[in-house]
């Protein structure tokens, strides 16, 4: 049987109309922060005595997409208003799973996103669940810049 683990939104959704994304964000400089966010969420999995997620390059190809669909087509929300909603989007990808979940995080300004992100997620009952959840072993993180400096971060956990 397979399981969504549902998750709260963090910020309102947005009107839907197209953005400009910022062309110029260094990938290198979004793939490390991805990496941040996913190792600051095995330190709170590890610090609570759960085992560490395995960094899955598939649900990172997957969040990418999410966060830059969300930076690109103004949208923030769970569920993408072309591509459906994750269980839909893991199947498109022909990801298996049997537990998925994910988080979603848009912030503008924050000199740290990646703590902000983490941190805001645990204070949320939704999104903590989603971290601390023992079912799901794997999770790919992807992020997003706007021209305008607003940040999108998606996760998305699973148990294959």
């Amino acid at each position: 049987m397979r399981r969504l683990i549902p998750a709260l939104v963090l910020a309102c959704a947005c009107a839907c109309s197209a953005q400009p994304v910022d062309t110029g964000s260094n990938d290198r400089e979004l793939a490390a922060l991805e990496r941040q966010v996913f190792q600051l969420v095995n330190n709170e999995r590890t610090w609570r005595r759960l085992s560490a997620l395995q960094w899955d390059e598939r649900l990172t190809e997957e969040a990418r997409r999410q966060a830059r669909n969300m930076a690109e087509r103004g949208f923030f929300s769970h569920v993408d208003p072309i591509r459906g909603d994750l269980p839909d989007r893991l199947k498109r990808a022909k990801i298996p799973w049997t537990h998925c979940a994910e988080n979603l995080l848009q912030e503008q300004g924050y000199e740290d996103p990646a703590r902000f992100a983490v941190l805001s997620w645990m204070k949320s009952p939704g999104h903590r669940k989603n971290i601390l959840f023992k079912e799901v072993t794997r999770a790919g993180v992807g992020a997003a810049r706007r021209a305008d400096g607003t940040l999108f971060i998606a996760e998305v956990f699973t148990h294959p």
